[in-house]
């Protein structure tokens, strides 16, 4: 009896041009790969936002490749770069936005010019999906 109504059900929606609701899958955080490219001792930095809320965020130093998780939520990134060099570090930071679950590959790059505060700077940070 209940297959008959649920048959029939979806029958009279057919014909009546009834659209059901259907939930849309769930979407997974996902596996970004870090790399970091600088001479000498630098740091990179992420924070992962939906909306203007930080949802989670975390460094790498060294010259090196490692993992992070882009929630499922995120819908923008911001990346830093700094690189202790003499009186003043060298740094960069810069924010992306993406729709939320899509892929992301970004760079950050320092470019700075040795002066009387510092050494030159020429280093990346990039992360990719």
């Amino acid at each position: 009896m209940k297959r008959t109504v649920a048959g029939l059900s979806l029958i009279a929606a057919a014909v009546f041009g009834v659209v059901a609701a259907v939930p849309a899958p769930a979407m997974a955080d996902s596996t970004v790969t870090l790399t970091l490219n600088c001479d000498g001792n630098c740091t990179g930095s992420w924070a992962w936002y939906q909306g203007g809320t930080l949802l989670s965020s975390g460094l790498i130093t060294g010259t090196s490749k490692g993992t992070t998780v882009q929630p499922a939520a995120a819908d923008s990134v911001v990346l830093g770069l700094t690189q202790p060099a003499g009186k003043e570090a060298c740094g960069v930071r810069q924010g992306f936005s993406f729709s939320p679950g899509g892929h992301v590959n970004f760079i950050v790059r320092l470019h700075e010019l040795p002066n009387a505060y510092h050494f030159g700077c020429f280093d990346t940070f990039s992360m990719k999906s």
